[in-house]
């Protein structure tokens, strides 16, 4: 049974690993992070939830079609075309430089303004929705 992800998805997941951090550590190769300086992937942090015990059915399911749609996105990002590839690592790091969600929405509105003659360009600009959406959801829970 495939399971269709919601944005409140991310967020309870997102919840679930702050109030249970040092049970998802257990199966993260936290030495291997420690060594290298590299922080878990989303793949690594996903793999270790459904190794929790206190994770419920459902949400195991959600873990498991996150892996699945993570998988394909990378697929994606792949075969991506190179100014949009530039586009999504800009965005990535003017996100990543964001001191609120307030100025995490305002970057991604700035986003909104490409043109939409191309697939790739509507689904990027699906994607900035599909962010402000969670973003909007976590607000005051996770951010």
């Amino acid at each position: 049974m495939s399971v269709q992800l919601r944005v409140r998805d991310h967020t309870r997941l997102v919840q679930f690993v702050r109030e249970n951090p040092f049970e998802v550590l257990r199966h993260l190769n936290v030495r291997q992070y420690l060594e290298t300086g590299h922080l878990p992937s989303k793949l690594d942090v996903l793999r270790a939830l459904l190794k929790t015990e206190s994770l419920d059915s459902h949400s195991r399911e959600v873990v498991r079609a996150a892996i699945e749609a993570s998988i394909s996105h990378e697929r994606l990002e792949d075969t991506m075309d190179p100014y949009l590839r530039l586009r999504l690592e800009d965005l990535k790091r003017k996100l990543g430089g964001a001191r609120s969600p307030a100025d995490m929405i305002r970057i991604l509105k700035k986003q909104e303004a490409v043109p939409q003659s191309l697939e790739h360009l509507r689904a990027f600009n699906d994607g900035v929705d599909l962010a402000i959406r969670i973003i909007r959801d976590g607000r005051g829970r996770i951010y």
